[in-house]
């Protein structure tokens, strides 16, 4: 059975193709959909939550918020271009293939290192401030 192919001019209405609103409009719903379906990245998002309220509470300064903020998007985006992949992969074949595996397992690997560096920035910022 052959596919039709998508006609990307026919999946959004002419006054939004290829423009700024759409892309936001896109980037929003993608957000949506992986929090809808991503056990992980709610997950994540709440320790962000967490760690944002934590941020209050210990007054942090100008430049922890940016290291904070960007180590939380840096998880966040690693996260979700693994969903991506792995939907990816899916959508290809649902058939077990080494190559396939081994794809999903550096995407996974590549959320794990995000993940352990925010806890060592983590730890960084706040240790200091808990203990003393």
């Amino acid at each position: 059975m052959i596919e039709p192919k998508l006609n990307p001019d026919r999946l959004t209405p002419p006054r939004f193709r290829g423009s700024l609103f759409s892309a936001f409009r896109n980037g929003f719903r993608g957000i949506g959909i992986a929090l809808k379906n991503e056990r992980n990245l709610r997950l994540q998002m709440g320790i962000a939550i967490v760690v944002i309220i934590g941020g209050i509470v210990y007054q942090l300064s100008q430049l922890e918020w940016a290291i904070i903020s960007l180590t939380i998007a840096f998880v966040l985006t690693a996260e979700m271009l693994n969903t991506a992949l792995e939907n990816t992969l899916d959508r290809i074949s649902l058939e077990e293939h080494p190559l396939t595996r081994n794809a999903k397992d550096v995407a996974a690997g590549a959320v794990l290192i995000s993940s352990m560096a925010a806890l060592i920035v983590g730890g960084l910022i706040f240790l200091p401030k808990v203990i003393g």
